[in-house]
């Protein structure tokens, strides 16, 4: 099992490799990763997700213990690693905020979907939509309306604006929402889509996981760079980075077995889901806070490193 589940896991890995390596080149300059995140985030996500909730069976509904235990799973996760960073870390409470940040937001979009359709199927397309998306707003949404609160004086900007421009990006200008509700209102209106969108959305789909995983090898670049130029203690690097990739599968985990069961492709989703190494999202939110956020940096490129191995045994001890 261990192994199966190892070589399904180790192309997306592997990708994401070469993205590493060809950020070294001046052919990926720059302007490179920008771009290709961009295809991927704007376009290519959006039609995967929409192609994959559209053809999604919708005639068992969404489990409503599905949401329910990202938001209280990722809640007491945070809690968590506040109490962690406030007590064993001697943080300050902006600095506790970030490192719950860099320990609780995974990668759920460009590892996450690839990931769970790799895994359990296509027909858990809906399910790896509708978790990334809970799981994005949740941290897209709470971080930003948080850290001015915490911060007092040291947040830039007025604290309704950031709570504003938070909602925007989160919900109302991002295309993976706008992709997941256009695939429920075509699955759900049974809308016969013409060849062509077909085609067009499948060939666009396609390029979502590869161009996605590339795109994160090319910005695993950057945060070695980070690490390299920054002074950054080991202890939270340890305790962020084994909390990300064990303690919030777990309290998933435990969280799950309190409620109602769900099938198994939502159950497998939720799981994997959890499992994800740190998202570079979360550099850039907690970059626009705090311009000192190597930490974050260098915790997405050990999850990210380390997840190869995790998440196989995650997978074997929970999802067999």
């Amino acid at each position: 099992m261990l192994v199966n589940v190892l070589l399904s896991v180790l192309p997306l890995f592997l990708i994401m490799l070469i993205g590493f390596f060809a950020s070294r080149s001046a052919k990926f300059g720059t302007g490179a990763e920008p771009a290709i995140s961009a295809f991927v985030f704007y376009i290519a996500l959006p039609a995967l997700l929409f192609k994959v909730v559209a053809e999604a069976p919708l005639d068992d509904g969404i489990p409503p213990a599905f949401p329910i235990i990202v938001i209280v799973s990722c809640t007491i996760f945070a809690v968590f690693n506040i109490l962690i960073s406030r007590l064993l870390l001697r943080q300050n409470k902006p600095k506790a905020l970030q490192y719950a940040l860099s320990s609780g937001y995974g990668n759920v979009a460009y590892l996450g979907v690839p990931v769970v359709i790799g895994l359990v199927g296509s027909q858990a397309g809906l399910a790896a939509g509708i978790g990334q998306l809970t799981h994005n707003l949740y941290f897209m949404l709470l971080y930003p309306v948080l850290f001015p609160l915490l911060a007092g004086g040291q947040s830039r900007g007025s604290n309704g604006a950031k709570i504003k421009a938070a909602v925007d990006k989160a919900i109302l200008k991002n295309p993976v929402v706008w992709g997941i509700v256009a695939g429920l209102l075509v699955a759900l209106a049974k809308i016969e889509l013409p060849a062509p969108v077909v085609q067009t959305t499948d060939l666009l789909a396609g390029a979502a996981a590869p161009g996605a995983l590339f795109a994160i090898g090319l910005t695993l670049s950057r945060t070695v760079k980070s690490l390299n130029e920054g002074r950054i203690s080991v202890l939270p690097l340890i305790t962020g980075t084994a909390s990300k990739l064990l303690a919030l599968p777990l309290i998933t985990v435990a969280i799950a077995a309190l409620l109602p069961p769900m099938s198994g492709d939502w159950y497998q989703a939720l799981i994997l889901m959890a499992a994800m190494p740190t998202s570079a999202t979360a550099f850039i939110l907690a970059q626009a806070e705090d311009e000192n956020s190597e930490a974050t940096a260098t915790t997405i490129v050990l999850t990210s490193g380390l997840a190869i191995i995790t998440i196989p045994v995650i997978s074997m001890l929970f999802l067999a």
